[in-house]
């Protein structure tokens, strides 16, 4: 990508970043920012990790502002943030309402507004997403499983070889 593009690129994820700070619950006026700040510690929210494969928060998606080399990348990244919190909490909790929020600012105000950049972009389905990436993986492991078991036949084959040798020469 351009140097010019690049540029233009970040400096509207930085834009879409700071916009999605400022977010506030409606109900009470709380911002969302601090809340979706920092990874919880693992302790308090128990097999949120084992749910959770690709934890996100603004503290992770600051680091990665000017490492996003195209849009997608940055609206997979900021996706997950709603995604994981409504995976782990249910729909009756203060965090789903939260993540609720910003979802439907990442739908009907930060999407369309880059469309005006990126015609093409959508909103991602993350769980087709994550099935596909849990197809692959299991593709890869099928496969290595595949080829550790020829690996093993040819060494079989190979022992039987030297045994039928060993056998051949000693008579």
């Amino acid at each position: 990508m351009p140097e010019n593009n690049l540029q233009q690129l970040r400096t509207k994820i930085i834009y879409e970043y700071n916009a999605l700070l400022t977010l506030q619950d409606p109900q009470t006026g709380l911002r969302l920012g601090p809340i979706f700040a920092n990874i919880p510690p693992a302790k308090e929210v128990p097999g949120y990790y084992d749910m959770i494969k690709y934890p996100i928060t603004f503290a992770i998606l600051k680091e990665k502002l000017l490492n996003y080399v195209n849009i997608i990348q940055w609206i997979v990244d900021i996706a997950f943030l709603p995604w994981n919190t409504k995976k782990y909490y249910g729909p009756q909790s203060d965090h789903y309402r939260f993540a609720d929020v910003i979802e439907t600012h990442l739908r009907t105000v930060m999407i369309p507004r880059l469309r005006n950049y990126y015609p093409n972009i959508v909103y991602p389905d993350l769980d087709a997403l994550i099935q596909q990436q849990l197809e692959q993986q299991k593709n890869q492991q099928l496969q290595q499983l595949q080829k550790e078991q020829e690996e093993r036949e040819q060494q079989h084959k190979q022992q039987q070889l030297q045994q039928e040798d060993y056998v051949q020469n000693d008579y």
